[in-house]
């Protein structure tokens, strides 16, 4: 039923399609962080590398949901370098190097 002409049923009746696609589509693992920038906003990013255009901002201190991860460019911030990034929504990324995660 998911792919079109499919002949047969994988993997069967008891598989959570539900959580197997959260997983596919990145919304599970969520969690909270804040944003901690030397500036008084933080750049939001199409996808996770300073290449990705700006598609809003956060404000410092912020407090923003964390939906998944990704690695992208290396950036460093005032919780030090790093090339992951947090997603915090759809097709909105921040660096983690400006993400207090506790």
């Amino acid at each position: 039923r998911e792919v079109p002409g499919a002949s047969h049923t994988d993997p069967g009746v008891h598989w959570n399609w539900t959580y197997y696609l959260q997983l596919v589509n990145g919304v599970t693992g969520t969690g909270t962080g804040t944003v901690d920038t030397t500036a008084s906003t933080l750049n939001v990013r199409s996808g996770p590398g300073t290449g990705y255009g700006v598609v809003g901002s956060v404000a410092d201190g912020a407090r923003v949901t964390i939906y998944c991860q990704a690695t992208g460019t290396s950036v460093t911030g005032p919780a030090g370098t790093s090339t992951i990034w947090h997603r915090i929504g759809t097709n909105r990324y921040v660096a983690a190097a400006y993400l207090q995660t506790g």
